[in-house]
């Protein structure tokens, strides 16, 4: 089984989200709302993983 990994840039205002490997992006805001709509992201493109670097607190 091959896996599908979502990762994702998170700032202050943004989530940069890459989906790997088939190369999908988006951006989503950093709110409840965007929360929401990059989780349906990264479900509706097979993710069955999701990771970001835990570097500048806005992981949290």
């Amino acid at each position: 089984m091959n896996m599908i990994i979502c990762g994702v840039d998170v700032s202050k205002d943004w989530l940069d989200a890459h989906v790997w490997p088939d190369g999908a992006v988006e951006r989503f805001t950093n709110d409840a709302t965007g929360i929401a709509a990059l989780w349906l992201f990264c479900h509706n493109h097979g993710a069955t993983h999701a990771v970001m670097e835990a570097s500048g607190g806005y992981e949290r």
